[in-house]
């Protein structure tokens, strides 16, 4: 009886085995013969099962022991009338997942935003379009599979699952398929022979992050390489019950990869021609040396390796420009690079990365991405930013407009450099709290692209124009501003500032500091109503930023300028400092009087002296140094042109001597007394001993005040100056309050600047060699520290009231000046001996 039981299960297996065999040869004859061509090209495609998402609830995986990655692959399915052969249009979704910990708690949550399309292919013989990936039966058709990588290293708790759901997927996509795979760690005896039975392509794709093709791989690699695969995980429940499973198909000889990546940058610093890279070298400067990377989809051929490199320090003379021929190893720049900015514009586009050497110690200072975070603005749908008051106080509010230079799915760029179009716009509402409008009108976005910024969408990034700021002061009855979009596309930032609030900047790491978060930043980032909705609307991009080197004004740096002192109000107190001059100091003749150019001691030299502007005769000063130390007082004579002029005895260690009218031109000095002093001139031409000392009256500043009378003459923004010479050799910083009083603020805006009427400066001492005060036996002070005073467009012309208090530190002396760029009419009345003039009355 067993051994008829036993014949009968082999003759129904064979049966069976006979029917599945003619179905087979159906399916075959099928595929051949069917309309559809996803049953012709089944029998070329491998199969993967898939998992459906859903909006409402959660699709949980249980994650092995101790996983550092987990890759999430995604498909968007969308209907079957969108596969046409010249179908480009992107679409995006957003993933929310989390991550949790054993006992449930949750380490991640977040939410990743996709951009996805559709790719197809001709068929070279009925020009119809297909697919690489497909399902074999209904209306529905992947888009190209997106790869998502969660780093789970570094987390609070080891991580055991994975929860994924579809935040948002808008038309036309109509579902979300997910593979969630983790690492399989194998042994080398599961490896054995395991390479030889892998297909070319799987083996390319094991082995694209080597140097060498797949042949060319040794044993170990290839071992290392299948040591760590990539495996599928299931979700959690019953197929069907708890979960909806497809199979999706993917053809054998299509090149498109299973899961579509973006290439990945190198890493350093991508720059371009246009877009420039921007380096902020530590105070203490050093030794740069570069190390640039072709792109590696680029060319290996290259028709220029011009690098351009400059140089920005602390003022406006200290510049300097190299020129480098990039290397495949690296590149120095021989010259010793003091602390400031450095920016580096190639001929094509690079991967930087930059060492400084200092004290025989090299360190990378490629500055890592700093991103700004911009909303798109929609025709539909207004951009809202609530508003919150201090009492009763208008508050400070910023908005920063850009726009697109370019498709931001990677297409050719709407404009070249240089090209102006229209400027994008948007229409901004002041509304109060139940919605009137009470302030209305446009603000254009710039037309003029950035060399140091790029939008995020692409993997080279996207151009954009260079950020216009406008400015507001919200009185109390707004409560919300309202953004919508006018012409073209704009992306839009916002903050805000507490009105009460003093701004700290410290001097001078300010200046080497970009985006470091222990300094106080000028204005707090403002998210807009329902912040998270734009995200999951894909209205969020992401701006890298750079620091901006400092922009010379042509007129400065030719020389045609302005330069205005203030004193102030009330009783005060004065001295000459003896300042070093800068080396690319301008000599015009306003300067003339107060640079000096040292001439020798015990020796006669000839000088040419020049007499202001319409004179003829000048009276020149004689500056004599001593050495630091010196405490007897010494004899000191001037002769000029065989003549004694004078006769002084020296007791202070800088004296200030001035000598009888002289004729305009050329003439002999000689200056007798101790060889170790120093000897300086003023009057001397521009093509004369240069510049060495500036002497320049400066202000006592001690525990009382100053304060100063400033009038604003324009409705522009002008910039005030101040420079603080503290004690030299005392180490302890300064702190200086400078608060401006005055008209308030007219109106609510736009306006194009902004100024900080309370501010807190934290000052460090300057370096360097000391600088005598004139008039005084022994006191030195530094170089000084420059601070910057700007008063924006939101204060009107008129009178204004500047306050500086010691809060902290040593004080010392101060200098209040402004430098008005250009050339403006000077009249002037003087007096010559045996001259007599008469102005009449206009």
């Amino acid at each position: 009886m067993i051994r008829l039981i036993r014949w009968g299960l082999i003759l129904g297996l064979i049966a069976g085995v006979v029917w599945r065999g003619d179905w087979w040869r159906d399916a075959l004859t099928l595929s051949d013969t069917s309309s559809d061509w996803r049953l012709r090209r089944v029998n070329d495609a491998t199969l993967s099962a898939v998992d459906l998402l859903d909006e409402t609830k959660w699709a949980t995986y249980t994650l092995p022991p101790g996983q550092p990655l987990v890759r999430v692959v995604t498909n968007a399915s969308v209907p079957r009338s969108l596969v046409t052969a010249t179908s480009t249009e992107e679409w995006p979704y957003t993933l929310h997942y989390q991550v949790l910990s054993r006992g449930g708690k949750i380490l991640l949550d977040q939410q990743y935003v996709h951009r996805t399309r559709l790719t197809t292919y001709t068929d070279a013989i009925t020009g119809e379009p297909f697919t690489g990936r497909f399902y074999l039966q209904g209306p529905l058709f992947p888009a190209n599979g997106k790869v998502m990588v969660l780093n789970l290293q570094g987390l609070p708790e080891e991580a055991t699952q994975l929860r994924l759901r579809v935040a948002a997927a808008p038309p036309p996509l109509l579902d979300i398929v997910a593979r969630v795979y983790s690492r399989e760690l194998a042994t080398v005896r599961k490896l054995s022979g395991v390479w030889q039975r892998l297909s070319i392509k799987q083996q390319r794709i094991l082995a694209r992050g080597n140097l060498y093709p797949p042949a060319l791989l040794s044993e170990t690699e290839k071992r290392n390489v299948l040591r760590q695969r990539w495996s599928t995980i299931a979700p959690e429940g019953i197929p069907e019950v708890d979960y909806t499973r497809r199979d999706l198909y993917a053809l054998k000889d299509i090149e498109e990869e299973e899961e579509t990546r973006e290439p990945l940058l190198p890493a350093g610093l991508l720059v371009s021609p246009a877009a420039y890279g921007v380096l902020a070298i530590p105070e203490g400067g050093g030794y740069l040396r570069f190390v640039f990377e072709q792109l590696p989809w680029q060319p290996s051929a290259v028709a220029d390796r011009r690098v351009t490199v400059r140089w920005y320090g602390r003022g406006i003379a200290r510049r300097e420009t190299f020129t480098l021929l990039w290397e495949d190893t690296s590149n120095t720049v021989s010259d010793f690079i003091p602390g400031g900015l450095v920016e580096v514009i190639p001929q094509q586009s690079l991967i930087m990365r930059a060492f400084l050497t200092t004290e025989d110690k090299e360190q990378e200072i490629t500055p890592d991405p700093v991103t700004a975070r911009t909303y798109r603005t929609d025709a539909k749908i207004p951009i809202d930013y609530e508003i919150f008051h201090a009492q009763q106080y208008p508050t400070p509010f910023r908005l920063s407009l850009r726009s697109p230079l370019g498709r931001l799915d990677g297409e050719p760029p709407l404009l070249e450099p240089q090209v102006s179009l229209s400027p994008a716009s948007v229409r901004y509402e002041l509304l109060d709290a139940k919605n009137t409008v009470l302030q209305q009108g446009t603000l254009n976005s710039s037309t003029m692209p950035s060399f140091h910024d790029r939008i995020l969408t692409t993997v080279e990034g996207v151009p954009v124009t260079e950020p216009t700021h406008y400015y507001f002061s919200l009185p109390h009855a707004v409560a919300r501003v309202r953004l919508h979009a006018r012409h073209g596309e704009v992306l839009i930032a916002a903050a805000n500032r507490p009105p009460t609030l003093t701004r700290e900047i410290q001097i001078p790491e300010a200046f080497y500091a970009f985006a470091d978060s222990t300094t106080q930043p000028g204005w707090f980032t403002l998210l807009p109503v329902d912040a998270e909705q734009f995200l999951l609307n894909n209205r969020v991009l992401l701006v890298a930023v750079q620091p901006r080197p400092p922009e010379d004004d042509p007129q400065v740096m030719a020389g045609r300028y302005q330069w205005e002192d203030y004193q102030p109000a009330g009783n005060w107190r004065a001295r000459q400092l003896l300042t070093p001059a800068e080396p690319a100091a301008i000599r015009r003749p306003q300067t003339l009087p107060v640079l000096f150019a040292e001439i020798p001691v015990g020796r006669e030299q000839g000088v040419e002296f020049v007499a202001p502007e319409g004179h003829h005769e000048l009276s020149p000063t004689l500056l004599y140094v001593r050495p630091r130390g010196a405490s007897q007082p010494v004899a000191l004579r001037a002769v000029v042109d065989g003549q004694v002029r004078r006769d002084i005895l020296v007791d202070g260690h800088a004296s200030e001597i001035q000598l009888p009218p002289l004729a305009n031109g050329q003439h002999r000095v000689t200056v007798l007394g101790p060889k170790e002093g120093q000897a300086f001139l003023n009057y001397l031409p521009s093509e004369g001993p240069l510049p060495t000392v500036l002497a320049r009256t400066a202000l006592r500043f001690d525990s009382t005040s100053l304060g100063f009378d400033y009038e604003k003459r324009t409705s522009e923004d002008e910039l005030l100056s101040l420079r603080l010479y503290t004690p030299h050799q005392i180490t302890d910083r300064t702190h200086v309050r400078v608060r401006i009083d005055g008209p308030p603020t007219t109106g609510t805006g736009p306006f194009l600047g902004w100024t900080f009427r309370d501010r807190r400066y934290d000052i460090r001492p300057a370096t360097g060699a000391p600088v005598p005060v004139l008039g005084t036996k022994a006191e030195f002070v530094t170089t000084g520290q420059f601070l910057a005073i700007p008063l924006g467009d939101d204060l009107g012309p008129g009178l204004y009231r500047i306050h500086l208090e010691l809060e902290q530190g040593p004080g010392g002396y101060v200098i209040v000046s402004k430098i008005t760029s250009g050339v403006t009419e000077q009249r002037s009345v003087f007096l010559e001996r045996g001259i007599s003039v008469t102005v009449p009355p206009e």
